[in-house]
Parts: C-alpha cells; structure tokens; sequence
C-alpha cells in the first residue's frame, strides 16, 4: 500500500460550540508544498457516500475528533469538499477546540492516497485519491479552504 500524503487547508473559529463546519478543499485550488504546486481535480476522490473517513489531531490516530458514520458528514460537489463534524465529550475534542478558539490550530489537512496524477503547465494535478482521514492542524496549504467552530443552535442544515 502507498504512503498517505497531506494537504493543509486554512482553519478558523467564529463562535463557540462543539460543530466544526468548513470546506475541506477548493478543487481548482492551488497549494505550494515542498516538491513543487499541486491542484486537486473535482471527482478525484470518486463516491464518497461509503468511505471510512476519520477527523484526528495532526493525523494522529490515537486522537480521534470524528469518523463518517460517527458524527463526520463529508459533502462532496463539483467546486469543494465540505465537512460537518459533531465532536464528542472527550479530552482530546476539548482540546481541539479551545486550540482553533485561541487560533493555534489554524488549518485542516487532507490525508489521501494518490491513485493517479499528471502535469499540467507544471503543475501536479491529483485526479483519483483515496481519502484516508482529515485532519485539525497548525499550518495550512490549500487557501480557499476554511472551517468555523459552531454551537448545535448555530448549525443550519442549508450551510452547504
């Protein structure tokens, strides 16, 4: 099996509460990483309505925030990949989020595994990934991309 690669988006929180809502990546959207600049094509991550797909602390696995099934909706269109999250009671989700409050965790961060990929006007372009997990970070890449913490009262379902 391949090794997962990250990808960081931007990460903010408006308000208190225990939702974590934001667009995960802008397809189309540009990021600088170390080997060069990346997009990532709509459909790359193909269905998404049965993938097992885990939101952690720094893709740390023994700090689970959130799993698809389990408090995790993934929203995947033909412009972003959106999350809604409702986190647990749990020390490892109170910490998460007082950290994005106090703008210490600043991003989200993609885990895939790259499938297929070309170059265009030297550019990589990712255009089939397996999405292996989400997670809550420090440093983004990907910068159209954001996440606002929300209380349950706040969440409106026609936020997507």
């Amino acid at each position: 099996m391949s090794k997962p690669e990250y990808r960081y988006a931007e990460l903010r929180a408006d308000v208190e509460g225990r939702t974590l809502e934001g667009t995960v990546m802008t397809y189309g959207d540009t990021a600088t990483l170390p080997f060069g600049k990346e997009t990532v094509s709509a459909g790359a991550f193909g269905d998404l309505s049965s993938a097992d797909v885990i939101l952690n602390e720094m893709h740390d696995r023994a700090r689970p925030l959130a799993r698809t099934g389990s408090g995790l909706e993934l929203v995947d269109s033909a412009e972003q990949l959106t999350i809604r999250a409702t986190l647990p009671e749990t020390r490892a989700a109170n910490d998460v989020l007082e950290l994005i409050k106090a703008g210490v965790y600043r991003g989200l961060s993609v885990e895939m595994f790259i499938r297929q990929s070309d170059m265009v006007n030297g550019i990589r372009r990712v255009t089939e990934a397996r999405l292996g997990g989400i997670g809550v970070v420090d440093k983004p890449a990907y910068p159209q991309s954001a996440v606002s913490a929300r209380s349950e009262a706040e969440t409106d379902n026609r936020w997507w």
